[in-house]
């Protein structure tokens, strides 16, 4: 019920919020107002411009036309796609930019063209030989960005600080999907030479062909790279992104609600296993205390999380570190596998009725420990010469990854009894106030960051009042407003107002 609710209120909220930044962060003519706070330009201010001038300048003294921005990720050449800048993005690619260069986000400026319904653009780098099978790390074409759904395409937007014509924008995204399926109908050269023969040739057009015009997935335009880490279950990815399912895995349903939709399944997963135990006789408690309590446990889990890890980062293709996010109306099946797995533990664990005495006892190593696996992790699983980790150091890097997630929340566990385990009631009230906080947080963030947006201050300055004003707000409607009433009785169950004797 509460994600229902919230369905109905939140998500219409953040897109109102969304609508007032943007109001608010741009001028009459619809152009992004730059803040007071950052005057200095450089080559990505002067991309977004399509002022070849000031990129000749930039370029003169030594700027790099190639790499992405530091604040948003977006290299030049992207945020020439991103605007419509043809003249721009000519320039750059005829001065060192890469067409198929990535984004912070693992998306390629033909992403960012097709998004903005930039046709001219696409057109260009299409002649420059920009891929139109590149992915996005979650899996999407060019032409699927070219689809994007409102929700979608109104985030992303306000988040990049652009403004759009929603007529001129679905009229230049409907000539770019053209563009784009007619590209990826033509033979590419390296499935040609991967083929060998007009009879492999033929079956790799067919397969294209059965997708519905969109390839199997390729995860770079780099055709050795496929050769060398081929996908161990390629048909998985092609349901799991089939665009012809309508987006059932991928299209942005739930925003950041996603996490109580996962919870729906779960729980009935677990309602279900529970009645199939009972069937059979069997009991939830059936693993040894040395399993579950223990360090021991780390032999099973550890291993048993890295197996769900190994498909994050569409099976290593693209360089991720954690559990993945689908916003779908159907959970992506490995994601929800590998948070099955932590809600299943806790199912075994919540039975054993030991109170976390014996499972952090040793939290004072292991969340140091942990720390150390962390900065492990994330050296293999983002090696400093870009690209992904490949051999030894991909299997390294899931270990460490799984090992982290263990570590840290078996650690936390005895840190967090240790320091509150008499109890506390501030601390109970905030951990009933934190489902309230979780589901109304967003729509009141960006509304403020739009009314922020102006203030010079440091940005550091403005995140600590953005997270400070917040949650102020949010928990002084908490407890006039929600604690006491229907809605807290939902959320948290029944609770009752202390009152002192005197009164």
């Amino acid at each position: 019920m509460p994600l229902v609710i919230a369905m109905i209120v939140v998500i219409p909220l953040s897109w109102a919020a969304w609508g007032y930044a943007e109001s608010v962060t741009s001028d009459e003519d619809g152009d992004v107002v730059e803040m007071e706070a950052v005057p200095e330009d450089n080559v990505w201010k002067a991309a977004a411009r399509g002022d070849v001038a000031a990129l000749e300048r930039h370029a003169a003294e030594g700027a790099p036309v190639d790499v992405p921005d530091p604040a948003l990720g977006t290299t030049p050449l992207g945020w020439t796609a991103l605007h419509g800048h043809v003249d721009a993005a000519e320039w750059l690619l005829d001065n060192g930019a890469g067409v198929n260069t990535l984004n912070g986000d693992g998306s390629t400026a033909l992403h960012s063209a097709a998004f903005m319904g930039r046709a001219e653009v696409v057109r260009l780098m299409l002649e420059r030989g920009a891929d139109p099978h590149a992915r996005h790390p979650n899996g999407a074409l060019p032409i699927h960005s070219s689809r994007a759904d409102p929700a979608t395409t109104a985030y992303y937007v306000g988040l990049l600080g652009l403004t759009y014509d929603q007529a001129a924008l679905d009229a230049g995204r409907a000539e770019v999907g053209q563009l784009l399926t007619e590209a990826m109908e033509r033979p590419r050269a390296t499935d040609s030479a991967a083929a060998g023969t007009d009879e492999e040739a033929g079956v790799a057009e067919a397969r294209t062909e059965a997708a519905g015009g969109v390839a199997p997935y390729r995860g770079d335009p780099d055709a050795s790279l496929h050769e060398e880490r081929a996908l161990l279950v390629p048909w998985y990815w092609e349901a799991l992104y089939a665009y012809e399912w309508g987006g059932l895995f991928t299209y942005d349903v739930f925003s950041h609600l996603w996490f109580l939709w996962y919870l729906v399944w779960l729980v009935v997963a677990f309602a279900l296993v529970v009645w199939v135990a009972a069937r059979l006789g069997l009991r939830l408690s059936w693993l040894p205390d040395r399993l579950v309590v223990t360090p021991a446990l780390y032999l099973w889990a550890v291993p048993v999380t890295m197996a769900a890890q190994y498909f994050m980062g569409v099976e290593g293709h693209f360089a991720e570190f954690g559990a993945g996010t689908f916003t779908g109306v159907l959970p992506a099946p490995h994601v929800l596998a590998y948070y099955a797995i932590f809600f299943g533990f806790g199912a075994v664990y919540f039975g054993r009725n030991e109170g976390g005495a014996r499972i952090g006892r040793w939290w004072q190593a292991t969340l140091p420990l942990a720390l150390v696996v962390l900065l492990a992790g994330l050296v293999l699983t983002f090696p400093e010469e870009g690209g992904t980790a490949q051999g030894g150091a991909r299997w390294g890097s899931l270990f460490f990854q799984a090992a982290y997630a263990w570590m840290m929340t078996l650690g936390l566990m005895g840190l967090f009894r240790a320091v509150l385990g008499a109890g506390n009631a501030r601390v109970r009230y905030l951990s009933d106030a934190s489902y309230w906080l979780y589901l109304m947080h967003l729509p009141l963030i960006i509304a403020l960051q739009g009314l922020s947006f102006e203030w010079a201050l440091p940005s550091i300055v403005k995140l600590v009042l953005l997270i400070a004003v917040t949650t102020g707000v949010l928990l002084v409607v908490y407890e006039w407003g929600v604690r006491y009433t229907p809605v807290g009785t939902l959320l948290n169950g029944r609770r009752t107002r202390v009152r002192s004797a005197e009164g």
